[in-house]
């Protein structure tokens, strides 16, 4: 069964009204001692047709497929053709679980890079059924904000807000579109992974929400995992290749017991954060 939805793209936040999007944001990062934090804010475009409506239905069944995780189609407590159940908006499903044989969403964590790679690359290859962006903040950026939360926050900002952009502009190109006819205050919601949320400066204004373990409750916010993971682990490749001593390759900068010996062994490189606990009088 599908469990992406009809040409009827509107979605229902208990108890806060009907939105045409919901963008999911997540990041990665934000605790290495190495890198930038990146941030990614993504959503699914309003089908505009029933013809459209089958392109975007068949183009993303994989990607579905894998995110929910294997299930028995018979124990899905759901309407795959509705909107709430099959994007994990209405508060039933997000207290659904596993062991109670209903659908639940993988968290990004439990796929395997490969598995990353592929439903990123399902992402990118299918522009007429996904929308995202991608921000950063760099290490020398984050030692000079001087505050890591601050500074993701600010990224957060950037993804958000790009993308929101994205979707209102085509909303003056397409004024005609079905799923836009809600009105302005009725287009957009932003669920941010975490316990904060940025402060959008955006006008109009529009919801910015966090939500605790949103990545195994939102899809678009587990979309957007992965993205920001997929695109981060591809940077630190391009390090390795720069600083193969510190094997950025492995630990992605993150504080493992091998970066922090390669940093005794060898120093920082123009990677490293230097106002972070591993590299402070360094």
């Amino acid at each position: 069964k599908s469990l992406l939805p009809s040409t009827n793209n509107n979605t229902t936040i208990q108890g806060r009204g009907s939105y045409s999007y919901i963008l999911g944001s997540d990041e990665t990062g934000r605790g290495a001692i190495a890198g930038p934090v990146v941030t990614a804010t993504c959503c699914l475009w309003a089908l505009k047709d029933d013809i459209q409506g089958d392109r975007q239905e068949r183009a993303t069944e994989d990607l579905v497929s894998l995110i929910f995780g294997n299930h028995d189609d018979d124990s899905v407590d759901c309407n795959p053709n509705d909107t709430k159940t099959a994007f994990s908006f209405s508060s039933s499903l997000s207290t659904q679980s596993s062991s109670s044989g209903r659908m639940n969403i993988k968290d990004s964590k439990q796929f395997s890079p490969e598995q990353r790679k592929q439903i990123y690359q399902i992402i990118v290859d299918h522009p007429e059924s996904f929308a995202f962006s991608l921000a950063q903040r760099s290490n020398t950026e984050i030692d000079d904000m001087g505050n890591i939360l601050t500074t993701t926050m600010d990224c957060f900002r950037d993804s958000i807000q790009d993308l929101a952009q994205q979707l209102l502009q085509s909303r003056e190109k397409k004024p005609s579109h079905p799923q836009l006819e809600h009105g302005e205050e009725a287009i957009l919601y932003s669920v941010v992974d975490g316990k904060k949320a940025p402060k959008l400066t955006m006008d109009p204004p529009f919801p910015c929400r966090p939500m605790v373990q949103a990545d195994c409750k939102i899809v678009t916010v587990a979309l957007a995992s992965i993205i920001a993971k997929v695109t981060r682990d591809e940077m630190a490749k391009e390090w390795h290749q720069l600083y193969p001593q510190y094997g950025f390759d492995i630990h992605k900068g993150y504080a493992t017991k091998d970066h922090v010996e390669a940093i005794h062994r060898y120093g920082p490189c123009p990677l490293h954060r230097m106002t972070f606990r591993s590299l402070k009088g360094r």
